[in-house]
């Protein structure tokens, strides 16, 4: 089972190639056209979720590269398997550890062990839907929205309206590239468990690294990037606590 789904996880990741629409439940006449910014000839509909349309380039090379640029921290951790920013705060967490004068050494030896330890478990992880996720929100896009550019606030509300609108294993399982995938209750069920039990490590890794972040750190950048995590940790969070729906 765990084979099976992290060749969706894989699937399910950009690639170069053509993404076809899903057609099933609309004939011709009635799908979407495009009538946003951008190169409408290169511009095709892929699903709709809570009475909005997305698209997506009828090819994956035609993503601009200012989209994907601006999006470069969801591609990091596609490379290596942890957010840049949760990167950087166990990095500076480390180094308010080890200056903070009024921690003993063992206590400083212990938090560094469960920050390490909390870090090669993340190493670990087989199966991101997460990023899956995050790396739909760079694939397809409203008509509100510039796909020439990657806007994070705006692309977690886009999330949020997708968590409001659709179970998990229907969003998951309704993407164009997962049009073909047999489903069933059990990979249902393991969707959402998965995403849940990723939340809930990712919420508990944020809460650690930001109580050890001293109170006088001026980086105001990777605190709003932080908050912006923990936003998305909490949207994700809701999502998972949503019943699960057939969509079979």
């Amino acid at each position: 089972m765990l084979r099976y789904l992290k060749n969706i996880f894989t699937r399910s990741t950009p690639s170069v190639g053509h993404t076809s629409p899903v057609l099933s439940s609309q004939n011709l006449e009635e799908i979407p056209t495009y009538n946003g910014p951008g190169p409408k000839d290169r511009i095709q509909f892929a699903f709709s979720s809570g009475g909005k349309n997305y698209f997506c380039f009828s090819n994956d090379i035609n993503i601009p590269y200012e989209r994907m640029y601006a999006a470069i921290d969801i591609y990091r951790e596609l490379d290596y398997g942890v957010n840049p920013t949760i990167l950087k705060a166990h990095s500076e967490a480390i180094e308010g550890l080890l200056t903070n004068p009024k921690l003993k050494p063992e206590k400083k030896l212990l938090e560094v062990g469960v920050l390490n330890a909390r870090l090669a478990e993340r190493l670990e992880l087989a199966i991101s839907l997460q990023l899956s996720i995050k790396l739909a929100t760079v694939k397809y896009f409203d008509e509100n929205e510039d796909p020439f550019d990657y806007q994070h606030d705006y692309n977690l509300a886009k999330i949020e309206h997708w968590s409001k609108s659709l179970s998990i294993p229907a969003f998951f399982l309704g993407l164009p590239q997962n049009q073909f995938m047999t489903n069933g209750s059990e990979l249902e069920q393991n969707l959402v468990t998965i995403l849940k039990a990723e939340t809930i490590m990712n919420l508990r890794e944020l809460k650690h690294l930001t109580s050890l972040i001293p109170s006088d750190f001026t980086n105001k950048d990777l605190l709003n990037r932080l908050d912006l995590q923990e936003k998305q940790q909490q949207t994700m969070s809701d999502w998972s606590d949503v019943p699960v729906t057939n969509t079979t």
